[in-house]
Order: C-alpha cells, then structure tokens, then sequence
C-alpha cells in the first residue's frame, strides 16, 4: 500500500522519473497490485512496461512465481498478446501443480482460442472437465467461452471428442441442444431434445 500511495504522489507531483522505479517495485514485491494500478490515470506504456520487469524480476528471484507468470499472462493478455499470455499462463500452471484446478485449465483454453489455437484450446478443456467437480457446469461455462469467442461449431466437435473420454449426462446434452440451435440447425437441435425425451421418458405404469 505505501508504493501504491507514493506512486500517486509521484505521479501528481509530476515526477515521472521516480515513478517507474516505484511501479518496477510494486511488480515485483506485489502482483496483484496490477488489478488497481492499471486504471491509475498514470498508468501509460512506460509504467506498463515496468511493472512487467518488476513482476520477471520477481520469477528470477523466485518470488510468488505463480502469481508473478499469471500476473504477467493477464498484462499480455490486456496488450492482446496471447503468445506471451499463454506462455506464462501455462508457465504459470508448471509451478504448484497440485494448486491446478478446473477453473484454470479453462482460462487457459480461453486464451488458446482467443490465439485461434484450437486444438491446445481443446486438450485445455479437456483437462478442465478431468479436474472438474461438476462437468455439467463445467460443459456450460465451456459452451459459453467457445460462443463469446464466435466459435459455436468448434464447440459442437469438442462435445464428441469430450464425449471419447467422459461419460456425458442429460444436461450436457442440453447444452449441445443450444449450441446447435445458435448454428441454426434447428432440426439437429430439436432431434437431440427428442432423443433426451424419450431416454428419459417415465415407464407407462
């Protein structure tokens, strides 16, 4: 909190030289400064750049080296550099892998296909659906990463590869249902309900 403040002070004192020495610190002795630093109105292309060499100071030093590569990911990914974003992501997952979760394995899937790297993206969310407590969750937010992205139809063949590996309910199919009418295959997306109806149709008495 103290670098925080004096890089206000420095920064409406006009004193730019100091400034980024203040950031490069704030980089390396805490990451997640970067969630508040970066709507700072001193925030330019300078600051951005020394808070990066603050937070690979921090890797070098071996401090929090997680956080620092998934810190660093989140700042490439802002710059919509997602070679260097899924770089230290997945950098970010090689440390502390038994901290890996589902949740992770789909962000870096995300940034996979924000890349238009499709089948990296896929073995991300394969991995997603293997750590997840909950894969008809996991399957709806996975569904809704591949739409935000306009890429409903890599979704529809990551339901049949998913499908190689994974035992898939109900609700996943559901899922598919909605992925099939956004592609406007109407009739496929009805006969999908069709089929979920009758498998789960109540015996006559």
């Amino acid at each position: 909190q103290y670098n925080n403040a004096l890089a206000r002070y420095l920064y409406m004192k006009g004193n730019t030289d100091e400034l980024p020495y203040v950031i490069r610190t704030l980089g390396r002795t805490y990451p997640a400064s970067y969630s508040y630093l970066k709507k700072e109105p001193f925030w330019t292309e300078s600051v951005r750049q020394a808070f990066k060499k603050g937070l690979e100071d921090a890797i070098r030093a071996e401090i929090s080296v997680r956080n620092s590569h998934m810190i660093l990911s989140a700042v490439f990914a802002d710059e919509k550099n997602w070679n260097g974003a899924i770089f230290h992501y997945q950098e970010a997952l090689n440390h502390q892998a038994f901290q890996n979760n589902s949740g992770n394995y789909i962000q870096l899937g995300h940034l996979c296909l924000k890349d238009k790297q499709f089948e990296p993206a896929e073995n991300s969310f394969l991995h997603a659906l293997e750590f997840s407590t909950s894969r008809e969750k996991t399957f709806e937010k996975l569904y809704s990463v591949y739409r935000a992205e306009g890429y409903p139809e890599k979704f529809y063949a990551f339901y049949h590869k998913a499908g190689e590996y994974f035992v898939l309910s109900y609700e996943t199919d559901i899922v598919v249902a909605r992925c099939l009418a956004d592609l406007k295959e109407y009739e496929q997306a009805k006969q999908v309900l069709k089929d979920l109806n009758q498998k789960y149709a109540s015996p006559q008495a």
